[in-house]
């Protein structure tokens, strides 16, 4: 005969008691904000450095001399990673997180949890996954939401093939993205004085760098009305 654990009794669930489960799901949901979204990007951003020397192209190439010691790497060290907690598809998991966070533009990147991060390292368009990141930050998508609308995105693609639809020209589309980004970017600015000093400063160099690049652009499209 089969033990199986005793079913426990039924509890009357008073209404402080759902007050007191609401609590405790706000308390995890921080933690995977913030403790646990550290560490994973910690361990991708080590991984990265180490292995990919920091170079987020080399880690994309499917194909790589990288990849193949990175695999020697989790094969040979498989019960130690175990041990750890960690396995060889938690590694690559972080290792897409931290990519995908460096390529996403500080503040908005700062709303996002560790479940954003690796739903985003999905999309292959940068453009598209910088506005999605955007749009999780200012309507407060939850991972599922973002999820669902990477979904939408995706079948509106398959769905543009099939009627042969007439693409935009990248150039086009891309600074449209931008244009928007920024729309959204600006209504962050009331948080911006929740940053310290480090991240103000990284704020300040990522939007000088990218005035430049616009003056660029804008160079480049010659005179006009």
């Amino acid at each position: 005969m089969t033990d199986t654990a005793p079913t426990p009794p039924a509890t009357a669930i008073a209404p402080h008691d759902l007050a007191r489960f609401d609590e405790t799901l706000r308390q995890l949901r921080l933690l995977n904000h913030t403790a646990l979204l550290r560490y994973a990007l910690d361990v991708g951003d080590h991984l990265l450095d180490v292995w990919y020397r920091g170079d987020i192209r080399i880690y994309r190439e499917r194909k790589s001399a990288e990849h193949a010691m990175f695999d020697a790497l989790t094969s040979e060290r498989h019960d130690a990673l175990r041990d750890l907690g960690l396995s060889a598809n938690t590694l690559r998991n972080y290792l897409l997180a931290a990519c995908t966070w460096r390529e996403l533009p500080p503040p908005v990147r700062e709303q996002l949890d560790l479940t954003h991060l690796h739903r985003l390292s999905t999309v292959h368009d940068p453009l598209v996954r910088a506005q999605l990141a955007h749009d999780v930050a200012m309507e407060g998508w939850t991972s599922r939401e973002l999820g669902q609308a990477i979904a939408a995105h995706q079948e509106s693609l398959k769905t543009g093939k099939r009627r042969g639809r007439r693409v935009t020209p990248k150039p086009v589309r891309a600074y449209a993205q931008v244009f928007t980004a920024l729309r959204h970017a600006g209504k962050l600015n009331p948080q911006l004085q929740n940053l310290n000093d480090v991240q103000k400063k990284r704020v300040r160099e990522q939007l000088q760098a990218a005035v430049a690049e616009m003056q660029a652009v804008l160079a480049g499209l010659g005179g006009g009305e």
